[in-house]
């Protein structure tokens, strides 16, 4: 094989891999955890909500959604504070430690929610639904985690 014929054949290879992972990413959708859909409908699915379930569900998710927001804001309001402390000279550990405390506690915060958040939705829950919820439990961590980019 001529050092051309190898060339072209790879370079060939190269531009099909590429087309691939190009098509790939078009068609991939983001967000999602698996190919079942988002927590919000295998949360949905795996607790087999009815329509009235469903609809007190989605008001739960919209007031959650908006609290962690919110929290999410003054977290970022804080670290903006903390960060600015890092062009000064002149080190004030006592406000660099109050914000950190504050910091905790709004991550503290958060996880409250979260967890009032489930205790919200095991309210919603008929006798029946306590099973799926016990087994819904032990997948949250799974359901949630967010795949960081590389």
């Amino acid at each position: 094989m001529t050092k051309n014929k190898f060339l072209t054949i790879l370079c060939i290879g190269l531009l099909l891999s590429n087309i691939l992972l190009v098509g790939f990413m078009l068609l991939h959708k983001p967000g999602r955890s698996d190919k079942h859909g988002g927590p919000k409908e295998q949360i949905i699915k795996i607790l087999a909500l009815d329509d009235a379930q469903k609809q007190a569900y989605l008001a739960i998710v919209d007031t959650h959604h908006q609290s962690v927001r919110k929290q999410g804001q003054a977290i970022e309001e804080l670290k903006n504070r903390l960060y600015l402390k890092l062009n000064k000279t002149d080190r004030d550990t006592a406000t660099t430690d109050s914000l950190i405390n504050q910091l905790g506690q709004m991550h503290r915060n958060i996880e409250l929610t979260h967890f009032n958040h489930f205790a919200d939705i095991k309210a919603l829950c008929k006798p029946d639904q306590m099973d799926k919820y016990a087994k819904l439990t032990e997948e949250l961590t799974r359901l949630f985690h967010k795949k960081k980019p590389k």
